[in-house]
């Protein structure tokens, strides 16, 4: 018995279009795709991969100080109730800043709680003033009758 003929042997195409590519005249099998040379663009529809940089996580806290900055700042204008939420955006703000410097890989949003570190003492710096203002008027008010 005989074997049956070979198939015929057909050029392999190569994905990038050129013929000195390594691997010219090989099958291309799975697992051994030769490289493009350097600098040559893949073929239409080859993965073209570029590096992702994914940044850490927020700070839980970023949001909450910045809101509470806000909230005291503004709020403090339109009635002044909500200016005392101030020195607790302080504080919030000041811890968040502080963990986020001790671990600068793991969390974001310094910028956010900054923000709203700024604010709150901005408010808080009303607030006093707002108080002793109260204070004065009502001081004066009772020793003038």
């Amino acid at each position: 018995m005989s074997n049956p003929p070979d198939p015929p042997h057909e050029e392999p195409t190569q994905a990038w279009g050129h013929p000195t590519a390594p691997g010219w005249g090989r099958p291309i099998e799975a697992g051994n795709q030769p490289q493009p040379p350097y600098g040559a663009q893949p073929a239409y529809g080859a993965p073209n991969y570029q590096p992702v940089h994914v940044p850490p996580p927020q700070h839980p806290s970023a949001m909450t100080a910045m809101g509470l900055g806000i909230f005291s700042l503004v709020g403090g204008f339109t009635c002044y109730l909500p200016v005392l939420a101030a020195p607790f955006a302080w504080v919030v703000g000041r811890n968040t800043v502080r963990e986020i410097d001790a671990e600068p890989g793991r969390w974001s949003g310094r910028e956010l709680a900054n923000a709203g570190r700024i604010m709150g003492m901005v408010a808080t710096i009303l607030l006093v003033l707002g108080l002793v203002a109260v204070v004065v008027g009502i001081s004066i008010l009772l020793y003038t009758n």
